[in-house]
């Protein structure tokens, strides 16, 4: 079986919050992403791995990548603070190994800015995801959770039994309660030790 897997990482400006240890949540997720990405290179599947953050302002430049819906905008995240264009940047093209990325990865922390566009983020991938030729395809998402949780958890029930393409969601230094308002399935890490230990495992066996 021939499997395709999108890693999508949230740049939004949470993600610049730092622990107890001064450790950044996008420092945890990009390390988390480049393991995953490896990993998945070595399972002999495609992978991409794509960035998502959102500007300030509504006429501000446009995305590398045509946004779902009509302008790629969306009205205001879960704290009601209004964003403007939603971005996507690709951080590891598919046809490019992850090791040839390795410098774009360390510099994903100083990348985070602004809202969390999730929604509009994620259905583009996922449909752009969906559109290619392998037979299996999953979507996986690096975020605090941050975000437009409503129609988040609307889109990946209807990713999951329309596309039969699952989105599962990697929280970062987050609560359970965050996450569960936008993915069925998901799994939260502190450290990138963590996600060796509680879902590295998993997420192969799943995507194989």
């Amino acid at each position: 079986t021939t499997t395709a897997v999108s890693i999508i990482v949230d740049l939004s400006g949470s993600m610049g919050a730092v622990d107890s240890n001064n450790i950044k949540r996008i420092d945890v997720a990009s390390q988390c992403a480049y393991a995953i990405a490896t990993a998945v290179e070595r399972s002999n599947c495609d992978v991409e791995v794509v960035g998502f953050g959102g500007s300030d302002d509504k006429a501000g430049a446009a995305s590398p990548r045509d946004m779902a819906g009509v302008d790629g905008s969306s009205g205001s995240g879960s704290g009601g603070q209004r964003y403007g264009q939603a971005k996507l940047f690709d951080i590891k093209p598919f046809n490019v190994k992850a090791a040839l990325c390795r410098r774009t990865f360390q510099l994903l922390r100083f990348m985070t800015c602004f809202c969390t566009p999730d929604y509009h983020s994620v259905r583009t991938v996922t449909e752009s995801l969906n559109q290619r030729t392998q037979q299996r395809k999953i979507v996986i998402v690096l975020t605090d959770g941050l975000g437009d949780s409503d129609k988040m958890l609307e889109f990946t029930k209807f990713s999951s039994r329309v596309y039969k393409l699952p989105v599962l969601g990697i929280g970062i230094q987050t609560q359970p309660f965050h996450m569960r308002q936008a993915y069925d399935n998901f799994v939260i890490v502190d450290s990138l030790k963590e996600l060796s230990e509680t879902a590295i495992r998993t997420l192969i066996t799943q995507i194989k």
